[in-house]
């Protein structure tokens, strides 16, 4: 009698345990679809709490949460994927080129194509943008991009421009003939003709104007009124500077670092520039009526600006 009892309990025993094991199984919710998407759109979590799980939630017994979406709250990630469940539509999400993970669709607003600017992770609390990208060897792209009231991002206007006779170089210095690359404030416009309607401070050219690239001098990387200076400084009165605006490359001025960055009217003899971004006249007076004092800068190949966070 015992043993019928200890082999009815075990029976029973088993069947209890399968249909836990089914009970668990059940819970793991079909994925309707899995698809590849471009899009974007600002975490908004103002009213939510929701999680970044490394699958879609609750698929699969391998979904691992990987901490709260707050962390991103009015940032915009780039989504890759789309998924969706009977619970709730799900993306994939990045920041620049970094994995995010799934995260609920409702913690989005303002979904839809990604910009170049939508792409750049320093830019995420920034109103305007001066982009240069897209090199093909020393001529770029340059974009003007502006937010709307909706907080989405548009092309004001894009142009040709050239760059460093080496191209973009990320180990920028005073040996160097290509173009820094990074995010910068803007600096101060300048020019020959007259303040051509810029928001920035503006400084007119004389012929005692200077940009001190001599490392040895104290007033390295900055303006200088003088009636002679060092040859390796940069004479201003010439037909490039007609109209320029200076990137805040090198701003704590690092002895050798670099010096002297603009954007400035291109040379009608050279396809490149030393170091600068250069385009035509018109274009030029463009940026610095575009710009202000929170206008960020990047510079850099497509690749190399998702991997931007922070501004120099």
């Amino acid at each position: 009698m015992k043993k019928l009892l200890s082999g009815l309990i075990i029976i029973l025993m088993i069947s209890l345990l399968g249909h836990s094991f089914n009970a668990e199984a059940a819970t793991y919710e079909k994925i309707i679809y899995d698809k590849a998407v471009n899009l974007k759109g600002v975490v908004n979590q103002s009213k939510r709490n929701d999680g970044i799980n490394s699958k879609m939630y609750k698929t699969s017994k391998d979904v691992k949460y990987l901490g709260s979406a707050k962390k991103y709250n009015k940032k915009t990630l780039i989504i890759t994927r789309e998924g969706k469940t009977a619970r709730a539509k799900w993306y994939y999400c990045k920041l620049g080129n970094t994995n995010i993970g799934w995260i609920d669709a409702r913690a989005f607003t303002n979904v839809g194509k990604p910009t170049i600017a939508d792409t750049v992770p320093a830019l995420w609390n920034s109103k305007k943008a001066i982009i240069t990208t897209k090199p093909k060897s020393t001529s770029a792209t340059t974009y003007l991009y502006q937010r709307n009231s909706a907080g989405n991002w548009y092309e004001v206007r894009h142009f040709g421009s050239h760059i460093g006779k080496w191209g973009f170089d990320p180990k920028f210095s005073e040996k160097s003939s290509g173009t820094p690359v990074g995010v910068y404030k803007t600096g101060i416009a300048f020019g020959q003709k007259g303040n051509p309607g810029t928001k920035l401070t503006f400084k007119a050219i004389t012929n005692r104007s200077y940009w001190i690239s001599n490392s040895n001098d104290k007033a390295y990387n900055t303006w200088q009124e003088r009636a002679s200076s060092s040859s390796a400084d940069e004479k201003m009165k010439i037909p490039q500077y007609r109209y320029g605006m200076e990137i805040k490359y090198n701003s704590k001025r690092v002895k050798g670092k670099g010096s002297a960055v603009f954007y400035h009217v291109d040379s009608p003899k050279y396809n490149y520039t030393l170091g600068c971004v250069a385009q035509s006249e018109a274009n030029t007076k463009a940026v610095l009526k575009f710009a202000d004092k929170n206008t960020l800068i990047v510079l850099g190949e497509e690749s190399r600006i998702k991997t931007f966070n922070t501004v120099n």
